[in-house]
């Protein structure tokens, strides 16, 4: 995103130069805006911890079950930026503008789970309460840990979702209406984006039991799982068209935007789960290894499709004239990318090979910001 700032800074200066030696009337506008961006639209329900109240008495009856915590992964808000920069003369201009983002939302910790029996002195009616954490739609029970204070091994989970975007318009204007206080344009032209995400999950457990599976061995099984996916974007492209207008009140000036893109392009989806058991069996007295091997379990997922996005974009930006060349001011951004593929997100209630999948969403997702903005004029 950086890379493509840069690289559009220089193009527009390269452009001012050339400018004035083209044409004496004309002039070359240069602005940058650096921007405090947030980003919605891609928040993830990853994680939940969970505490369940069941009946043993009365044939597994789940009396409830309550959310202790829930991790939503949400990448939020980060600094951005915007750039532009155009060469006019009488009523036309052309140049190239454009925005980048990134950021991510990392979340993590350790659940230590409990369980224990409840007996109703009335009735003798026995309850199991346990915690437990659900993750990719299943609820994964605590193991035993005889080394854990609860007797239970503790769980700890991360998750990570991470979102970036970049864009460069070029573009032609033409002024429907010019006074020296007020101008009403029309912009055409073509854009280039690509937007990347990515998410990834995992939990891990210790088990560990003495005396199993044979009386004077310790069993311990290292419990790793994983899911990482992605929605990996070509560089898409495609015509924008753009409708603005400035008016000018002394020393203050008021601009707007309006304009609307279709992108077109390709993503890959893809998307793998892991699950590993690390297994160490080894004698209760000496600790000496008897025993290591390790249970892996992966399920990769990969499709390509054709994309089509539209991007809706709207600009306010107000600006006040320190010298005739140089204004300071403060601008309001907003895009958005109707349906976008993102992420695809693992799904497997019952934790068999056949009830796994790989569940794919589109979304709206909506770029948000405000920036200081700095334009010069030569």
């Amino acid at each position: 995103m950086r890379s493509v700032l840069v690289f559009m800074f220089v193009v527009a200066i390269l452009m001012g130069f050339v400018s004035k030696s083209l044409a004496e009337d004309s002039t070359f506008v240069f602005t940058i805006e650096p921007m405090y961006m947030n980003v919605e639209g891609i928040d993830e329900h990853s994680i939940d911890l969970k505490t369940s109240v069941v009946s043993i008495t009365e044939e597994d009856y789940v009396y409830g079950t309550k959310s202790m915590e829930s991790i939503i992964l949400d990448p939020g808000g980060d600094i951005g930026g915007r750039a532009e920069g155009y060469f006019m003369w009488s009523k036309w201009a052309i140049g190239l503008s454009g925005w980048g983002f990134g950021n991510d939302d990392k979340k993590g910790g350790v659940f230590r789970p409990e369980a224990y029996w409840s007996i109703d002195l009335e009735t003798g009616e026995e309850k199991l309460v346990y915690d437990y954490v659900k993750v990719w739609d299943h609820p994964f029970m605590p193991v035993v840990n005889e080394s854990s204070e609860t007797g239970y091994s503790p769980i700890t989970y991360a998750g990570k979702s991470w979102m970036s975007v970049w864009t460069t318009d070029f573009f032609m204007r033409y002024s429907l209406l010019k006074t020296p206080k007020n101008e009403l344009y029309l912009k055409f032209g073509a854009r280039i984006g690509e937007p990347k995400h990515k998410l990834g999950i995992t939990i891990a457990e210790w088990a560990h039991v003495t005396d199993f599976p044979e009386e004077g061995e310790i069993f311990d099984n290292r419990i790793l799982i994983a899911s990482e996916s992605k929605a990996d974007y070509s560089v898409l492209g495609g015509p924008l068209l753009e409708i603005g207008g400035k008016a000018v009140f002394g020393r203050f000036s008021l601009e707007t935007f309006m304009n609307q893109s279709i992108l077109f392009g390709n993503c890959k989806l893809s998307g793998t789960i892991y699950d590993i058991d690390d297994v160490y069996i080894s004698d209760k007295v000496t600790g000496e290894e008897k025993e290591h091997y390790t249970i892996a379990g992966v399920v990769p997922f990969y499709k390509k499709e054709s994309t089509v996005i539209p991007v809706t974009e709207l600009s306010l930006k107000l600006l006040y004239s320190l010298t005739e060349n140089i204004s300071l001011g403060i601008t309001g951004f907003f895009s958005v990318w109707w349906d976008m593929p993102i992420s695809p997100v693992y799904s497997n209630p019952t934790w068999t090979l056949e009830e796994g999948m790989w569940k794919l969403d589109d979304r709206i997702v909506r770029f948000s910001g405000i920036s200081s903005n700095l334009e010069i004029a030569f």
